[in-house]
């Protein structure tokens, strides 16, 4: 059942290297619809997480991020499914790395590793692929495994590409091992839900107590790499640019949950200049730190 469901999903994305970007945003538009007006997908969440993140807007103001949100989304989900089928030089005309950040990490990269973070803002789909089409050194970058075997493997051989390396996040203490003599570039999405509750930092993000994953904070430090923040800025549909900012000051703080709130910070900037590019479909506050530690 694997082997054939892998099998649709390879039929799917010849599919999609068939179609246009102009039908595909018009795919998104239906979709969008769909899922907004018809299925009302997550919209519960969706509605309670942006209550909660700006108490301030009114009802107005948060529907129209809502649907912007839902747009949004599906644009992401079917550009993640035609980015396995571009071409090197289509992602990397539609997925720009700013100039000054490309030299910045790269001679950064001339003296020791560094680490750059980011969260599930922009299209972080094709973001595996356009940040080894223009930076220089090699590159860690760690996923969660897809339960198809088959599948994660396609992920995994579309994705580990040119000068990057594709880890599972269940192999992360591995791979800092593994690569601690070598100058390259990690970057781990880190805005998701904690799995390990008991390792998890604790900081102010959007208004609320929230729980982030320990291991950019833990493994910057243990490592002694500096850290960097990824934004992402969409210049219009299918097209994105990324900048990096340096934190100096985590290196001085030995306080993980003071470090983790330096980027998660970052990330807030983002959200609060345009919310709608956020996955706010996620149960991001389905823990609180009483339930965490249960």
């Amino acid at each position: 059942m694997q082997y054939f469901s892998y099998l649709l999903f390879r039929g799917i994305i010849f599919l999609f290297w068939l179609i246009p970007f102009w039908l595909l945003y018009r795919m998104s538009d239906l979709l969008a619809f769909l899922m907004y007006r018809v299925f009302a997908y997550r919209r519960k969440v969706i509605r309670a997480n942006l209550k909660n993140a700006f108490p301030k807007k009114s009802a107005k103001e948060l529907q129209i991020i809502e649907q912007k949100f839902y747009t949004h989304l599906c644009d992401i989900l079917l550009e993640g499914i035609k980015g396995l089928s571009m071409s090197k030089a289509s992602i990397k005309k539609r997925y720009d790395v700013r100039q000054d950040a490309v030299e910045y990490m790269n001679t950064f990269c001339e003296q020791k590793s560094l680490m750059v973070v980011g969260g599930h803002y922009g299209n972080w789909e094709w973001g595996a692929i356009g940040a080894t089409l223009h930076v220089i050194p090699d590159i860690v970058i760690f996923y969660k495994p897809v339960k198809n075997k088959y599948l994660d493997a396609y992920i995994r051989r579309t994705r580990s590409i040119h000068n990057t390396y594709l880890r599972s996040i269940k192999e992360t203490k591995q791979s800092f091992e593994e690569f601690k003599d070598q100058n390259l570039i990690y970057i781990m999405i880190a805005d998701q839900n904690p799995s390990n509750r008991k390792a998890a930092h604790w900081v102010n993000f959007m208004n609320q107590e929230t729980a982030v994953l320990h291991g950019p904070s833990k493994y910057s430090q243990e490592y002694e790499l500096p850290l960097f923040f990824l934004h992402t800025r969409r210049l219009k549909r299918g097209y994105y640019q990324v900048y990096v900012d340096y934190l100096p000051e985590a290196a001085n703080l030995e306080d993980f949950n003071a470090i983790s709130q330096l980027f998660m910070s970052k990330l807030e900037e983002d959200l609060r200049e345009e919310p709608s590019h956020w996955l706010w479909s996620h149960r991001r506050w389905k823990y609180t730190r009483e339930n965490m530690m249960k």
